[in-house]
């Protein structure tokens, strides 16, 4: 305990450290807290959900310290916190909570539920992981211009997702290129002049298209502006869990806007799906053509933005009161690997 007592100074925002290259972060997480997360038996997508809440808490306190140099950063390991471990864990798992709540919209019943950290260790496994990532500003991704939590998930994931559930990630340059393909900018003058525009991803996945909708429509607006008008124009969805939390994390890290990213099957019935604007009033309904419904005119979405799944297993019936599309894909028996004939 003599090593510990030294443990120098008490960290404030001002003594945050830019990240400058992406690979030494991306080895920070994976030979570091990936490694650190193994020892303890916690592997793939349970590390995976450990990494993220914990960069969730980090986020958190970074952006309540926004602002004020002198801030006492909460994430961080203080020399009392190895004698009181537990105080120490519901300090930063209070953090991620209110992450979760503030940050990413979910209901504060089903929070109060979570843990950052769900292992008989809890405890010494925070103060290894918070005490590798306490010193850097996480926040200072966003001017890499790359997906590094994206790139990350997909280094961890590889073996679980990448063939089996059709998951990959767009490279940056190629999402900032449809997106100024697009005229996304556009969005923002619409907006200064009172009329707001929507942006949906339908396969949202690390959220690299969102991300950069976000920085051409909010780029040089304070950052603590972003968040409320992000979260009136860009929208996401995917049906992988795992993946629309790294989503909502991202934007988070990048400006905002994670409040309407959701986990749900973008191929559902239109009025099954949970956006704002869409309600059983909004669609329409049609006896001819590829699809049965639609969204009703100006009640839908500007601009989508999206790299669908390919090669993911759909069942014959999965679709067939919402689409005809099965009647022009391929199947084998009764299943197709075409899945991106069904996005578009």
């Amino acid at each position: 305990m003599r090593g510990v007592s030294r443990a120098v100074k008490i960290l404030k925002s001002e003594d945050l450290i830019e990240i400058t290259n992406s690979n030494e972060f991306k080895r920070l997480l994976k030979e570091k807290l990936y490694r650190e997360l193994r020892n303890y038996g916690i592997v793939e997508n349970d590390a995976f959900d450990v990494i993220i809440n914990v960069l969730l808490a980090k986020v958190y306190d970074e952006i309540l310290s926004v602002g004020k140099p002198d801030y006492q950063l909460e994430f961080q390991v203080k020399p009392e916190d190895f004698l009181n471990i537990s105080d120490f864990y519901n300090r930063i798992n209070r953090l991620f909570k209110n992450a979760s709540i503030e940050l990413l919209g979910e209901d504060p019943e089903a929070v109060d539920q979570k843990e950052v950290v769900n292992h008989p260790n809890k405890g010494e496994i925070l103060l290894k992981l918070v005490s590798y990532l306490q010193r850097i500003r996480l926040r200072s991704l966003r001017f890499l211009g790359e997906d590094t939590v994206g790139d990350i998930f997909l280094d961890l994931m590889h073996s679980i997702y990448r063939q089996s559930r059709g998951l990959f990630f767009t490279h940056p340059n190629i999402a900032r290129f449809v997106c100024k393909a697009l005229d996304i900018e556009s969005v923002r003058r619409d907006m200064e002049g009172g009329n707001i525009k929507r942006v949906l991803d339908p396969s949202c996945g690390s959220g690299i298209f969102l991300i950069e909708t976000l920085k051409l429509i909010f780029k040089g607006y304070p950052i603590e502006r972003i968040r409320e008008d992000a979260r009136k124009v860009l929208f996401g969805i995917d049906s992988n869990d795992t993946a629309t939390k790294l989503c909502k994390v991202n934007m988070v890290i990048h400006g905002d806007g994670s409040a309407n990213i959701y986990t749900e099957d973008a191929l559902a019935s239109l009025e099954t799906l949970p956006f704002p604007n869409i309600t059983e009033e909004s669609v329409q309904r049609f006896n001819t053509g590829c699809t049965f419904q639609a969204l009703k005119q100006g009640k839908g979405f500007d601009f989508i933005v999206s790299n669908p799944p390919f090669s993911l297993e759909i069942q014959r019936t999965s679709y067939e009161r919402i689409y005809r599309m099965h009647e022009f894909v391929p199947y084998r028996g009764n299943t197709t690997t075409a899945s991106e004939c069904f996005f578009c």
